[in-house]
């Protein structure tokens, strides 16, 4: 059935935890963007100071110290039940956690000794854009 009335938004078809690879990928209607390198490898490649990479992992374990800043893919769902189009970024870490310390709202002690601040629920400086161009598929 079409939408709700009475001023009932619609269920959407795919169910939307958070986890963009669980809620988008594989689902027919969905294109997956990956930020491949030239090579096509798909890794983080965006830098955190060594200081705080090497004091994240040794805190947290191997792996740490990647920044939520690093945007592994974009994924670009539509709902054509609902006319709606679903965006999902998947980062190799916490959206939005700069120092990789996998708490996006705290500064970890080790980057916040160097100067840098990592902001709650992106605040102040902090934000992420995804930028769409929807173009008729004869133009130039």
């Amino acid at each position: 059935g079409g939408g709700g009335g009475g001023g009932r938004r619609p269920e959407t078809s795919v169910p939307l935890t958070g986890d963009v690879p669980s809620d988008l990928h594989g689902h027919a209607a969905t294109v997956v963007v990956s930020d491949a390198d030239d090579d096509g490898v798909v890794a983080p490649d965006v830098g955190v100071p060594q200081a705080v990479v090497d004091a994240a992992e040794a805190r947290f374990g191997r792996g740490a110290g990647v920044s939520g800043w690093d945007v592994k893919d974009v994924s670009l769902n539509w709902d054509w039940r609902h006319d709606a189009l679903h965006i999902g970024v998947n980062c190799f870490g916490v959206c939005g956690d700069a120092d990789g310390d996998g708490d996006g709202g705290t500064s970890f002690d080790v980057l916040a000794a160097l100067g840098g601040a990592d902001m709650a629920r992106f605040e102040r400086s902090e934000t992420l854009l995804v930028a769409l161009r929807f173009a008729d598929a004869d133009a130039a």
